[in-house]
């Protein structure tokens, strides 16, 4: 569960980049 929440954490962060650039689109 530790790791899920490690490799979630950055991951998240990288998605909400992710999502945020689409919606300028």
């Amino acid at each position: 569960m530790d790791v899920s929440v490690h490799l979630i954490g950055p991951f998240n962060t990288f998605l909400n980049s992710m999502m945020a650039h689409t919606e300028l689109k």
